[in-house]
């Protein structure tokens, strides 16, 4: 997550809203559960730009992910921030309380917090790779378009205008084969952060 989608510099935020200008937000979503997590990257669309040519881009950047190893200082930097996210969250009670439940919901173990600092400290590129060929797979991608209406631009066709419709969804695509996240603690887990 922190290195497709964390911030200014990431793998989707610098050539989807900085170079090519197709967006103006792109944001990742990590949610990990006990079970099965997801996640997920939103993207608002530029004005004057169709979603078919995010998803392109998005799609190209996942593969470079899946194909590529990461390099060092990607991999540094992703650790150092999401360090820094989760100790700046036990700054406030609410950050503390959060991370107990987690820990316990999660992991059954109320230490489980200080596992996930030192699993994210021993990621490898490797690591990183292996999780997003595993869990982002171009089949097991679901694709969802929310097209408002009074946000269109005036000048794009009514074809253009349909295609970017969302695309129908099959909802017995959605639970079949889903793996289940791996618990939070463990290197997988941690590696999906990165």
């Amino acid at each position: 997550d922190a290195i497709l989608s964390g911030g200014a510099s990431s793998r989707l935020y610098r050539p989807l809203v900085q170079e090519r200008q197709l967006a103006t937000e792109v944001r990742g979503m990590l949610d990990q559960k006990q079970q099965a997590g997801t996640f997920g990257v939103f993207v608002r669309m530029a004005s004057g730009h169709l979603p078919a040519e995010a998803e392109a881009a998005l799609s190209e950047q996942v593969a470079r992910l899946r194909d590529e190893p990461v390099s060092d200082r990607e991999l540094q930097q992703a650790k150092r921030e999401i360090i820094a996210d989760r100790l700046r969250a036990r700054e406030s009670l609410l950050g503390r309380a959060d991370e107990l439940a987690e820990s316990l919901v999660l992991a059954a173990a109320p230490n489980a917090a200080a596992k996930v600092l030192e699993a994210v400290q021993a990621i490898q590129a490797e690591d990183v790779q292996r999780v997003a060929r595993a869990y982002l797979a171009d089949e097991r991608r679901l694709v969802l378009r929310y097209v408002d209406h009074i946000d269109k631009p005036a000048n794009t066709p009514n074809e253009a205008r349909e295609a970017a419709q969302a695309a129908p969804i099959d909802l017995g695509d959605l639970e079949a084969g889903a793996p289940s996240s791996p618990a939070a603690g463990s290197l997988p887990a941690a590696a999906a952060q990165i």
